[in-house]
This record gives structure tokens, sequence and C-alpha cells, in this order.
């Protein structure tokens, strides 16, 4: 089965830089970094 919709190396690490960044009982979609780097990463 082929894999779509791969992350970029850029997305990646954009996607992790958000996520070390906002502690997890904060990680909602309306936190306003997740909702800066969304578009950029999706």
């Amino acid at each position: 089965m082929a894999r779509a919709n791969l992350w970029t190396r850029e997305q990646l690490i954009m996607a992790l830089n958000v996520y070390f960044k906002i502690p997890f009982k904060d990680a909602k979609e309306r936190h306003p970094l997740i909702q800066k780097y969304a578009p950029l990463i999706h």
C-alpha cells in the first residue's frame, strides 16, 4: 500500500518545533501557535 501525503523535511521540523514548545495539556487546535503553523504544515 502506497503512503500518501508525507510531510517534507521542513514541515516535519516545523511540526516538531511546535510540539516541543507547547505543553501537552495546552495542545488544542485553538492554540495560537498551532493556528499559526497549521496552514504551513498541512
